[in-house]
Order: C-alpha cells, then sequence, then structure tokens
C-alpha cells in the first residue's frame, strides 16, 4: 500500500506537466484563429448577394453567404479572403476579427456581352440556357482550312474530330455534348449560317463575326427536334457605316507525307510463306493456304522465267 502511494506521489508532477502544456498549446491556437462575419451587398443596389464563394486566400477552407447575404467563418489571423461571384468582379479582404461589410461590383464587361440565339439576340445576364460563344478574334488566331476544324478545342461541351485529311475532304465531325438519337445518319448539330441552315464548311473562317453554340434543350427548343443534337448559330461579317473598305489577303500552304515509309514486297513467293508463317503463328495446327510445292513453283518460274 506504502509502495502504490509513493508511486502516485512521484506520477502527479509529471501529469501536471502534460495538462500544463496541453492549456498552453491551446491558448496558443485560439490566439491565431479568429472568427471572421459579415455580409456582402451590391454596391450599386445595396442588396444582399447570395450565394458568393468565400475562400481563406491559398487554402480550401471557405463558406457561402446565406438569403441574407450573411456569412461567418473561422480563418487564421492575418489571412486575406477571396470573395466571388458570377456576375460580380473578385474581391480580396484582409480578415480581421469581428463584423466587416463586402461591396460587390456588377462585372459589366460579361453581363453586356450579346450572345446570339434561336430567335434573336440577347445579353448573358439575361441568358439561362446553355450557350458558349466563340469570337472572331479566336478563330482569326487559327491557321485552319475550313471553319469546322478551326472549332476544335473553343468551345466545352463540344467535341470535333478531323477523320480524314485528303483536300476537300479534310472537314470535321461535330458533337454537342456526346451524340444523340435524332438523325441517326449523322448525328451531327444544326448549322444555321445568319438565319438559314447550311453545310459549316461553306463559309470562310475569315468571314465570321461570331459562333453561339445552344447546347440544352432551354437555349435549342425554338428548333424543335432539329435542335436534338445542339445548334451552331454562325453569324457573318457585314460592312459598317462610316468605315473605311479594307481589303485583307491570307494565304496558306501546306504539305503531307506519311511518317514513315516501309518496303513492299516484290516476290510472290516470299508473300506465301510469310502468309503461311501468320498462319501458323495465330493457330500452330492450322492448315495453311499455300502449299511448298505451289510456293517452289514461283520461285522458279522467277529465277528461270523463260523455262530453260
Amino acid at each position: 500500500m506504502e509502495r502504490n502511494l509513493i508511486s502516485g506521489r512521484r506520477i502527479m508532477p509529471y501529469l501536471l506537466m502534460c495538462l500544463t502544456f496541453l492549456f498552453f498549446s491551446t491558448g496558443l491556437y485560439a490566439q491565431n484563429v479568429i472568427t471572421v462575419e459579415g455580409q456582402v451587398l451590391d454596391k450599386g443596389t445595396n442588396d444582399p448577394v447570395i450565394g458568393v464563394s468565400i475562400i481563406e486566400k491559398g487554402t480550401s477552407n471557405g463558406t457561402i453567404t446565406d438569403l441574407n447575404g450573411n456569412f461567418t467563418f473561422k480563418v487564421k489571423q492575418g489571412a486575406v479572403i477571396t470573395f466571388t461571384s458570377i456576375g460580380y468582379k473578385r474581391v480580396e479582404q484582409p480578415a480581421r476579427q469581428g463584423g466587416i461589410t463586402v461591396y460587390m461590383e456588377e462585372d459589366s464587361e460579361t453581363l453586356d456581352e450579346v450572345v446570339v440565339v434561336g430567335y434573336g439576340v440577347q445579353k448573358k445576364v439575361n441568358l439561362t440556357g446553355s450557350v458558349a460563344t466563340v469570337g472572331a478574334s479566336k478563330l482569326e488566331s487559327r491557321a485552319m482550312p475550313n471553319l469546322s476544324t478551326s472549332l476544335t478545342g473553343l468551345a466545352a461541351g463540344m467535341s470535333v474530330r478531323q477523320g480524314s485529311g485528303n483536300p476537300g475532304d479534310d472537314g470535321a465531325n461535330i458533337r454537342v455534348r456526346g451524340i444523340g438519337t435524332f438523325d441517326g445518319s449523322s448525328r451531327s448539330p444544326m448549322v444555321v449560317i445568319d438565319g438559314a441552315i447550311a453545310d459549316i464548311n461553306s463559309v470562310n473562317p475569315e468571314d465570321v463575326e461570331s459562333i453561339s453554340v445552344l447546347k440544352d434543350a432551354a437555349s435549342s427548343s425554338i428548333y424543335g427536334s432539329r435542335g436534338a443534337n445542339g445548334v451552331i448559330l454562325v453569324t457573318t461579317k457585314k460592312g459598317k457605316t462610316g468605315a473605311a473598305p479594307r481589303v485583307t489577303y491570307t494565304g496558306i500552304y501546306t504539305q503531307e507525307k506519311a511518317s514513315s515509309s516501309f518496303e513492299l514486297l516484290s516476290d510472290y513467293a516470299d508473300y506465301m510463306e510469310l502468309f503461311n508463317m501468320a498462319q501458323l503463328s495465330s493457330n500452330p495446327k492450322a492448315v495453311t493456304t499455300y502449299s511448298q510445292e505451289a510456293i517452289d513453283g514461283w520461285r522458279n518460274a522467277k529465277n528461270n522465267p523463260n523455262g530453260i
């Protein structure tokens, strides 16, 4: 009994020391973390902005604003908080303890961009369907012989695949959001050029002003079942009032050749032997197509064509 008391007295100082370090480290952690709360408002209307993504810069720690634009979360002391939302400019602000008010300004450059839709034009701020736009500057920077291949990699959800490189037959197959079931022969999107249905490769890429890709049912509903595989709207360039005439020339020269060359068999007897070897390689018990007598006959005829 006395030995147990002595052991207990020896352990107590160590326990007290561990508890002291535990409370000390907890206090240090609490000093390095602060609680930031506040509200995000529209700078123009002073209305709450809903669903703003709030992230501690350089980390994955974040939150979003509620229906009233309010938010609260914990960050490290001295951190920088970023506020982002569709249609608004990005805002960065140093974190500080207590309540803050953040004002976000509309990004007019993206909201006022005009998008061509089935029945006219709309601004992106009023657009609800899934539409991708491609400007003339992106097409002009590519040296492509036709418009279909020029669209490679320019719109999300649209795949472009070139199946042939033959002159005059180097157009690409276009698929919008995969392969649809309407028009089983081609399954390609409908192409409308200046309001008329046409072949996409009938337009020179240099003459294109803008391209809109209607990818979902909401955006392509005006075309009914014809738009089931997606719709590509092409708007060509037109003359401008008061602008001076401008003539441009673009020349493209391309050359294609095989990436590697190979030797061809000139002896039919060698061909027959190799053909038999291929058959036996795939099936050792197979009956070969050419007999040894036939192979020898062809080889003798080559060595002695006159039969002398």
